[in-house]
């Protein structure tokens, strides 16, 4: 029997999901990090800046 990759892809995602772990899209984390290093870094600007500080 051949296996076309995207038949090995889900046989492996199918594998991983019944030992509990779940499939997530790369682009998913990607945006996910980098949404989180956004926010933190917009945290860390306001937070350093004085009240009278302007722009």
């Amino acid at each position: 029997m051949k296996f076309t990759e995207s038949q090995l892809e889900q046989s492996v995602i199918s594998l991983l999901e019944q030992q509990g772990i779940p499939h997530t899209f790369g682009l998913k984390i990607y945006l996910q990090k980098t949404l989180t290093k956004f926010r933190t870094l917009t945290k860390f600007k306001n937070a350093s800046k004085p009240k009278n500080w302007k722009n």
